[in-house]
């Protein structure tokens, strides 16, 4: 969309403002929400979309769908619960593609093959497949 400079304040707030509706689009918010829903509310609601519950009370907010002070209320009540700095019950997985399972789970194509084969590393690759494998550093 900003081929000349993508990185100015309204390349960035052009792009917030459609992840914004990709995400939670502005009929949901009326569809299944009541005006100034409740937290519990908010909860089942950014769960159904998968997103987080300050970006689901900011974009309940935008559409108007609560007052500024049920926001302000909002995210008051987030924040002391830890949901503006981690995620509470986040999940706990990752979607990934079954290209992977399927390609790197048989005993004929490893991991390695597929890294060796595209020129990668294999920990470079297994990173890709969402395969991460934790280490002490």
């Amino acid at each position: 969309m900003h081929p000349n400079d993508p990185t100015t304040p309204e390349a960035e707030s052009e792009a917030d403002a459609f992840a914004a509706e990709f995400l939670i689009p502005h009929t949901a918010c009326f569809e299944y929400l009541p005006y100034n829903p409740s937290l519990e509310r908010l909860l089942e609601f950014k769960t159904a979309f998968r997103v987080s519950a300050i970006a689901a009370a900011r974009r309940v907010h935008e559409v108007g769908r609560c007052s500024d002070w049920h926001y302000t209320e909002l995210n008051r009540i987030l924040t002391l619960r830890g949901f503006r700095s981690a995620e509470p019950g986040g999940r706990t997985f990752y979607e990934r593609s079954r290209v992977f399972d399927t390609i790197a789970g048989n005993d004929k194509y490893s991991l390695h093959d597929m890294a060796t084969e595209l020129g990668l590393p294999t920990e470079l690759a297994r990173s890709f497949a969402l395969q991460i494998r934790l280490s002490v550093v």
